[in-house]
């Protein structure tokens, strides 16, 4: 009896080196273990290529909102001109304002003399 629980405790593991030794191959797609090193290289390889092209997104995309964020600040100076401007006129336009009240003023006075001198 022990030596037929022996035998079969052989048979279950040359059966699993074969099921090992078929699924080996399929794990590494079919390239022998001298090719390991190249496959660690080739996947290497790749992943420096994917950083760079990401390295280079980010880059690309940094230069497009940097020249955004110029023109940004480009059209806010613009417009805080614009109303700068706007503002000097206003302040021109109230002076005037006051300037011809002023002298309307004085003409109106100037008849109301004129009118009680006459009277």
């Amino acid at each position: 009896m022990w030596s037929c629980a022996r035998g079969d405790w052989r048979t279950a593991f040359v059966l699993l080196l074969l099921l090992l030794g078929l699924l080996l191959p399929s794990a590494t797609a079919g390239r022998s273990r001298k090719d390991w090193p190249n496959t660690a290289q080739s996947v290497e390889q790749s992943l420096l290529q994917d950083a760079e092209a990401l390295k280079s997104s980010v880059k690309r995309d940094y230069e497009k909102f940097s020249g955004e964020k110029d023109d940004m600040y480009k059209h806010r100076d613009a417009i805080q001109d614009m109303l700068d401007d706007a503002q000097a006129n206003l302040d021109y336009l109230r002076q005037q304002e006051l300037e011809l009240k002023e002298k309307q003023n004085r003409r109106t006075k100037r008849i109301q003399e004129r009118l009680h001198k006459e009277l």
